[in-house]
């Protein structure tokens, strides 16, 4: 059972990295996000949340994609380092990362009340169980309007839980309605109240369903637990029972997956299935073969993925226009993929620069000092674009 701390100070959230040199210490503060409150009409309560934002946000203009992370006291470093290597190395798109911390984590991710645990056994700490949905209202009228309201956000929302946490991602991926396009539900506790949200399958309307993406994790490692393997193959089975039911009806397996993990247990899940929850969520981002296609292909591709909520990756399209910038007759393209990389990212200095280079190769001074002067704005530590900027000027003369 997680336990839930409740602050009602905002405050950043730092990691101190501390450096020895002889005898003296000195200390560089790294901020990895900012932790905030709201106070809850629907719950009655005040909730802390921290959030996690992209590199470069301040600078640009975009808007990004949002993950909502429960159990945020835990999850939120781990999985804002992890969306971050992903990004890194060109897998998934930048985002917003917000993390919820608990209170009572029993009540606001159970559904309904019952006291029978997954040994079939009467637990004591499930008392309380029964508040999930009014929890989930709390996330969809409260918590995401105020998240949309103060940053740059897209339409394009994750939620991601493990255990209860998953049973909460299960729960909203099949509400009539919600705010959340995708899932990631980590070895969630399916059994729950005798495999109520496998029932549920059968009163929704798929018509809301089709187009979200559902994954979701099985840890299989139980061989330890002293005979008690019996217990956890109830949850094994209800991930089965789930996922049958979700293909009786006819989701698509492109937007459904169930991914087991035989060396992992329970508790140590959570990192494979976000990476591979991840993976499976943004499996259609990078267009195949994007270097060969055309640049209407490549923004026919990214109108139709994802209800046209990305904008092709500007790395890639940086890293495909400057390889034509090398060829003789590729420069034109070169400039009009630096041209849409800019429209895509406005505020990126990449795309300026890039475009400032490709204006200058091909001899629109004119266009090129442009591109360098709010390049330089940007990155006032841009040398060689002031020295092409002195150059240009120059030529003007």
């Amino acid at each position: 059972m997680k336990i839930a701390h409740k602050s009602r100070w905002i405050a950043t959230i730092s990691l101190i990295l501390y450096t020895i040199t002889g005898l003296s210490q000195s200390s560089e503060q790294i901020v990895i996000g900012t932790q905030h409150s709201i106070q809850s009409e629907i719950l009655n309560e005040e909730r802390t949340y921290m959030v996690k934002l992209p590199e470069g946000y301040e600078s640009r203009k975009q808007k990004y994609p949002v993950m909502l992370v429960l159990d945020g006291e835990e999850n939120f470093l781990t999985y804002s380092g992890i969306v971050k290597e992903m990004n890194d190395s060109w897998q998934i798109p930048e985002m917003i990362i917000v993390a919820i911390k608990n209170i009572d984590r029993t009540r606001d991710y159970t559904p309904t009340h019952s006291m029978t645990g997954l040994n079939g056994a009467q637990m004591g700490f499930l008392r309380t169980s029964g508040g999930g949905r009014t929890f989930l209202h709390f996330i969809e009228q409260e918590l995401m309007p105020k998240i949309n309201t103060i940053y740059r956000t897209s339409n394009f929302k994750i939620l991601a839980g493990h255990s209860f946490g998953g049973l909460v991602a299960g729960m909203t991926y099949l509400s009539d309605k919600t705010g959340f396009d995708a899932f990631i539900a980590m070895d969630p506790s399916f059994w729950w109240d005798d495999q109520l949200i496998t029932k549920q399958i059968d009163q929704i309307d798929f018509s809301s369903v089709k187009d979200r993406i559902f994954y979701f994790s099985s840890a299989d490692k139980y061989e330890n637990y002293e005979g008690a393997y019996h217990i956890y193959e109830n949850n094994i089975n209800s991930h089965l029972s789930f996922l049958a039911k979700l293909k009786q009806k006819g989701v698509s397996t492109s937007n459904l997956k169930l991914q087991f993990f035989e060396d992992e247990t329970h508790g140590s899940v959570e990192l494979l299935s976000l990476y591979y929850g991840l993976k499976f969520i943004f499996k259609d981002y990078l267009l195949k073969d994007f270097n060969r296609k055309s640049i209407g292909e490549i923004t026919q591709h990214y109108k139709t993925v994802y209800k046209g909520q990305f904008a092709p990756p500007e790395w890639a399209v940086n890293r495909l226009g400057y390889n034509l910038l090398q060829l003789e007759n590729g420069k034109e393209k070169a400039i009009r993929l630096f041209e849409l990389n800019l429209a895509n990212y406005p505020g990126s200095f990449q795309a300026l620069r890039n475009l400032a280079e490709a204006y200058r190769q091909t001899g629109e001074n004119t266009k090129a000092l442009e591109m360098y002067k709010k390049a330089v704005a940007l990155n006032p530590a841009f040398k060689a674009g002031r020295e092409a900027i002195k150059a240009l000027r120059k030529l003007k003369e």
